[in-house]
């Protein structure tokens, strides 16, 4: 599987007098390209992640559709930074660690925009201006490239598919999920895109002739899936910052939970393209979960109920497991949580013993002292 997620340390982030220093804590540019939205993230509790505000704690992130143009000077310096104008709000100068990941950032936004993205190189003139903190755009005369304003995001019923979906207009099928809850859908759409549905509605089967199939997934659990099928938006695989990072603790493991039985649903029902999504969504939601146990029961979960060949999913908790070990090291609760769950001990055992040739590199970031700012977002 290749990873939908990526992120790059920086060396210091600015927008609208917000000023993050990598210095006085990690800080990253999180980009995931399955739901092409861009996050600051700053260091969390026990290795978590948590997305950054500005002073007036509005969030930091903003979808690669609604960049407006990207602003940088790589042909005439060594300079590691970019200017970005989002549709909403003030322009961000991100100034990255070295300018090889600056310039593969802008990369993966012009591979994910195609020619719609506008970007300028600057002029040696502008150089100096360009490397020094609070750069202003207009006061250095760089054009105004509104009138180039992406063009917006594809609305929710654009598309024939997400249209049935909200209409129910000349739905044939009936799908019902545990509880009674009932969902009417279409079965050029369900048989195509699952084995089980076209297997289903086959000649001979009871179903195919009631023209209803009853599932033993929750209600919220078959919506997901459907709303998959139709390709509209959910908040399982939607935007990690909008529908998941600010979110308490407690509704963060729900949704991990969810994701997790909805990857073992879409598994059994051969939808496969399902699977993979809901592991990329695991994936990039899983930094931001701060319990080390509440990650420790997540990763139990896979290991119990998901098959061996799981499109990859087994691989993203182990890795994510393994960032997290220098935190558990020595944390009573979460080594106990371990001792509960054996496949998880054997599981991290295996680690173990594969990284005595290369061991794990990873340190628990320097404490600091300096007072958190109050644009980091409330820890949960």
């Amino acid at each position: 599987m290749i990873p939908s997620v990526d992120s790059w340390v920086l060396a210091q982030f600015e927008t609208g007098g917000t000023i993050l220093d990598g210095a006085d804590t990690e800080t990253h540019v999180l980009l995931d390209i399955t739901t092409r939205e861009i996050g600051i993230t700053l260091e969390g509790a026990n290795g978590s992640k948590i997305l950054a505000q500005t002073d007036e704690r509005k969030k930091i992130s903003c979808n690669v559709q609604d960049i407006i143009f990207i602003v940088h000077a790589f042909q005439v310096s060594n300079c590691p930074k970019i200017s970005l104008k989002p549709a909403e709000g003030q322009p961000w100068n991100i100034v990255f660690e070295t300018q090889k990941s600056a310039i593969k950032f802008l990369d993966i936004l012009r591979e994910l925009r195609g020619d719609t993205l506008v970007v300028r190189s600057l002029a040696a003139k502008h150089v100096n201006a360009f490397s020094g903190p609070n750069y202003n755009m207009q006061a250095q005369g760089i054009e105004d490239m509104s009138a180039t304003k992406a063009s917006a995001s594809t609305d929710a019923s654009s598309s024939p598919f997400k249209r049935l979906w909200f209409t129910g207009d000349y739905a044939d099928f009936v799908v019902v999920a545990a509880g009674g809850q009932t969902f009417n859908v279409h079965r050029a759409v369900v048989c195509t895109q699952s084995c089980f549905f076209k297997a289903a509605c086959g000649q001979g089967f009871l179903e195919a002739e009631s023209h209803r199939i009853r599932l033993e997934e929750d209600a919220v659990v078959v919506e997901a899936l459907l709303r998959e099928l139709y390709g509209v938006e959910s908040r399982f695989t939607g935007s990690p910052f909008t529908y998941f990072a600010y979110e308490p603790n407690v509704i963060k493991e729900r949704i991990i939970n969810d994701l997790i039985k909805i990857f073992i649903a879409a598994d059994k029902y051969g939808m496969e393209n399902i699977c993979v999504r809901a592991a990329e969504a695991i994936r990039c939601r899983l930094p931001f979960l701060q319990d080390l146990e509440s990650v420790i029961e997540a990763v139990n979960s896979v290991m119990e109920a998901c098959p061996e060949r799981d499109c990859g999913l087994r691989v993203i908790m182990m890795d994510h497991l393994e960032t997290r070990f220098p935190h558990i090291h020595n944390n009573e609760a979460a080594e106990d949580a371990i001792l509960e769950h054996p496949l998880v001990a054997k599981a991290m055992l295996r680690l173990l013993l594969s990284s005595r040739s290369a061991p794990i590199t990873r340190q628990v970031p320097p404490q600091t002292t300096a007072r958190r700012s109050s644009r980091i977002a409330g820890r949960n």
